[in-house]
């Protein structure tokens, strides 16, 4: 055996020595929540000095807020050496440092490193970042790519959605409508079990709104009202805003399904209570003109309001014809 061997067999021996005292250290820690944070720090310092990445992470989690203990700069040394050892949230946390110091291309490096790890902020963030370009040059870009389209091959939403967006307004890849609608479609056939996961849920009513757009507008795929219906209703149902407004619409002027004043209003006020801007303005409309409901002047007033402190022209105007 060679002078590396050896000293490889001994730092592993050292690490899983750590682990085992790490380990007696936090069951002691959790079991009678006696260390202060600054004795806490000491307890896992040594530990972190062997190479234990989460050791070195929980220093600069335990030093955050006192000076005393690290400062900055050897917060960010920790941070980059756990970083380096594969720990995910000292990736992020990394990251989110380094996009503070404006050094966005380091900051996306290791949002991916986190984010190919399956930590969620890093994927909140990456997507952030790819959509405003900032500290993407076109390598990274690539690799963000590369990233979309491996969780996509496995059903990771995040990932398909992302991947339609890049195909629907060609960013980063050749423009394909077909394939984003291949993406927006796998996404709302998504697991049934998985429909109760809030995330899931979001994405499903996201892809429900973009089909019925294609189908109303004809965007890639033939005009088709009664399809772009029938997503727009799915989408509603799983609380989608935006869903619910074009509902309202297709029931307000016939869309695909027979017109029913009383339903679009129905769907109108589910989506002006989540705030949306233009359910808002038309609900005000409605109770201006009695469509589908008794005129109520003080309705009206109600909801242009909401909708005129959002910024909506139409409704700062009606407002002012009704206020005078």
């Amino acid at each position: 055996m060679n002078q590396k061997q050896i000293k490889m067999k001994c730092l592993t021996a050292a690490l899983i020595a750590a682990d085992i005292v790490l380990a007696l250290i936090i069951g002691i820690v959790t079991y009678y929540s006696v260390l202060e944070p600054a004795a806490e720090f000491y307890a896992y310092k040594p530990l972190a000095v062997l190479g234990h990445a989460g050791s070195q992470f929980k220093i600069t989690r335990l030093s955050f807020g006192n000076m005393d203990i690290l400062s900055d700069s050897e917060k960010m040394m920790w941070l980059r050496k756990a970083a380096e050892r594969g720990h995910a949230n000292a990736q992020r946390d990394l990251a989110y440092c380094l996009s503070k110091q404006k050094d966005f291309k380091q900051a996306v490096h290791w949002y991916l490193k986190g984010a190919e790890q399956g930590d969620k902020d890093c994927q909140r963030h990456l997507i952030h970042y790819y959509i405003s370009t900032c500290g993407m040059d076109n390598g990274l870009r690539q690799q963000v790519l590369s990233f979309y389209r491996q969780g996509a091959e496995k059903g990771d939403v995040k990932c398909l959605y992302q991947l339609g967006l890049c195909y629907q307004f060609g960013d980063g890849l050749p423009q394909d409508t077909g394939q984003a609608l291949r993406c927006f479609r796998k996404i709302t056939e998504h697991s049934a079990e998985l429909s109760t996961v809030r995330e899931d849920v979001w994405y499903k009513g996201k892809c429900a709104y973009r089909l019925g757009l294609y189908y109303k507008l004809g965007y890639g795929v033939p005009k088709d009202l009664k399809e772009a219906a029938k997503w727009f209703r799915a989408g509603a149902d799983l609380n989608s805003s935006g869903c619910q407004f074009q509902l309202a619409q297709c029931y307000k002027y016939g869309y695909g399904v027979n017109k029913d004043l009383k339903q679009a209003v129905s769907w109108l006020k589910k989506a002006a209570d989540a705030k949306h801007m233009g359910a808002q303005y038309n609900l005000g409309q409605c109770y201006e003109l009695g469509l589908g409901v008794q005129k109520d002047r003080k309705q009206a007033i109600d909801w242009y309001r909401q909708a005129a402190e959002q910024g909506n022209s139409g409704a700062k105007t009606a407002l002012a014809r009704l206020e005078k």
